[in-house]
């Protein structure tokens, strides 16, 4: 008896110290179209094609801390608009019926002559063009 008891307790001991909760979530690179933008509700949802080139709507969420890169430079989410070109890397939190997919960063990729933020002018030496005429001369 005192054999089966401790052969019980082994086996749970070993269940219970299962790896599974300490694995971090398998992140993904999705690239696509920026469909719908809640903010409010933190939904968000883009078009994409699978393996097989069929296209897909794949539905998110976001958090305070989703990073945001238009054209190469730090931005805000409300600044990504429905159409977008986007890269989106993310991970599935949960699962079953609960999981959803959550965004850690979305890249966007626009146009130049339709991003409405520029990068402001700088000289060949990286700092705002200067006058060409020599100090306390008119």
């Amino acid at each position: 008896m005192r054999c089966v008891v401790g052969l019980l307790t082994a086996v749970l001991g070993i269940a219970g110290c299962s790896d599974k909760e300490k694995k971090s979530p398998k992140v993904r690179k999705i690239e696509g179209i920026a469909k719908h933008i809640d903010l409010k509700n933190n939904d968000v949802s883009m078009v994409f094609k699978d393996d097989r080139g069929v296209e897909r709507e794949l539905r998110g969420t976001i958090r305070e801390n989703t990073e945001v890169v238009i054209n190469g430079r730090a931005q805000k989410l409300e600044d990504i608009r429905e159409n977008d070109r986007i890269i989106v890397t993310g991970y599935k939190d949960g699962s079953g019926d609960s999981a959803q997919l959550v965004a850690t960063m979305i890249e966007v990729i626009r146009p130049q002559e339709t991003d409405w933020k520029k990068a402001p002018a700088q000289s060949a030496a990286g700092t705002p063009a200067a006058s060409t005429q020599p100090a306390g001369k008119p």
